[in-house]
């Protein structure tokens, strides 16, 4: 099986989530990172026969959801609306797990925060976690350094087992 050099999702006829498939139309039209990232999702599931995950958050208009495992505020109503149990299962059942995405400074860090506190118990769940530090970037807000302040928040990560890693770098 083999894949564009460029994956265009219209062009295929594979589609994302319809909540994210605007912002992939435009990624692949200026040939931006989420075109690229599908590609390799789609021939890393082609090459392993495996099928990858992929979660949407943001659905509750009560709360904002930085953290792919949780809202903000619970909303006990909504099925969304606590803690997803079944995803820390999921990662778990990993040898490793790698972290990375945007934001650094806001959703990847809620997330990385939200899965620190649910393994705190099990400590060798989170010696499998790694961040992928050259995977992200912070929110850029003229006059906040968001950078400097999740910087200071990774590194009393790191303090607590956290393991960091760089795409360069061997897996392991």
């Amino acid at each position: 099986m083999s894949f564009p050099a460029f994956y265009d999702p219209r062009r295929v006829g594979q589609r994302f989530p319809p909540d994210i498939q605007a912002a992939v139309e435009a990624g692949a039209a200026l040939n931006l990172p989420a075109a690229t990232l599908h590609e390799a999702l789609c021939y890393h599931s082609a090459a392993r026969q495996s099928q990858p995950l992929m979660l949407s958050k943001g659905f509750i208009p009560q709360t904002e959801r930085y953290s792919i495992f949780e809202p903000e505020v619970k909303v006990a109503e909504h099925p969304q609306g606590g803690f997803n149990h079944a995803l820390l299962r999921e990662l778990e059942s990993y040898d490793l797990a790698y972290l990375a995405g945007q934001a650094k400074s806001h959703c990847v860090l809620e997330t990385v925060n939200s899965v620190m506190r649910a393994l705190a118990p099990r400590p060798e769940g989170i010696r499998r976690l790694r961040i992928l530090e050259d995977g992200m970037s912070s929110v850029a807000v003229p006059g906040i350094d968001f950078d400097a302040l999740a910087n200071e928040e990774y590194q009393r990560l790191r303090k607590k087992g956290l393991t960091f890693s760089r795409t360069t770098e061997a897996i392991g």
